[in-house]
């Protein structure tokens, strides 16, 4: 995956945060001091300080950037559902949902969900919440429209599913469980995605999620 770039119209805060989302997603918040941040972002600690007043601060900024990723997609997404209505297509678009998820979590890496659960439990707190929220509010509206568009079960409760698709990502995607797994966190996310996809999708909904996997090389 391409490394994401912050746009803010500031060239050295785009700067300072483009090296920090890369160091604190390799190497966690704890270990990358603002010296560490300045000689990467080839400024002083002095100018540093005059973007950002603090480490925490830059923390705040990126999971900021992190959930506007999220939720241009959705915005995106809920435009095309009122645009196409009966026409729109459920395995696209919700292709297009997880490939926002995907980004985020190159951001929020393990090293960096680790330290940020320790050390700042406050703002931990909160991405959980926004987590929570987003699932439900965008697992809802999908699951409506891939079951009248004969792509999910109608034999499956929705309550049910997404209680399953929220307590599997709120537990799993986790810095403690993720460690104790030998695979990347996109592969654990594809994973968790093709249990639920695979027990939820009916033959015509398995066909076409075969078909766009292979078109855009990804799974879903």
């Amino acid at each position: 995956m391409d490394n994401l770039i912050f746009a803010t119209g500031s060239d050295i805060k785009d700067r300072i945060l483009n090296n920090t989302i890369e160091l604190f997603r390799t190497k966690g918040i704890k270990n990358i001091t603002t010296e560490t941040i300045a000689a990467e972002s080839g400024i002083s600690k002095k100018t540093l300080y005059e973007v950002f007043k603090s480490k925490e601060e830059m923390v705040i900024e990126i999971i900021n950037y992190s959930k506007l990723i999220f939720d241009s997609q959705w915005i995106n997404i809920f435009s095309k559902l009122k645009e196409t209505k009966e026409t729109v297509d459920f395995l696209e678009l919700f292709h297009e949902l997880m490939e926002a998820v995907k980004q985020i979590f190159y951001i929020l890496s393990t090293p960096f969900l680790a330290d940020l659960k320790k050390h700042y439990p406050l703002i931990w707190n909160n991405l959980r919440e926004y987590r929570r929220a987003k699932i439900r509010s965008y697992f809802s509206i999908l699951f409506k429209i891939g079951q009248e568009s004969g792509y999910l079960r109608r034999d499956v409760n929705p309550e049910l599913v997404y209680f399953i698709h929220y307590f599997t990502i709120d537990n799993i995607l986790t810095p403690e469980i993720i460690s104790e797994i030998p695979m990347s966190e996109k592969d654990i996310m594809d994973g968790i995605l093709n249990i639920l996809m695979t027990g939820l999708l009916t033959e015509k909904g398995s066909q076409a999620r075969t078909e766009i996997c292979q078109n855009k090389k990804s799974e879903f």
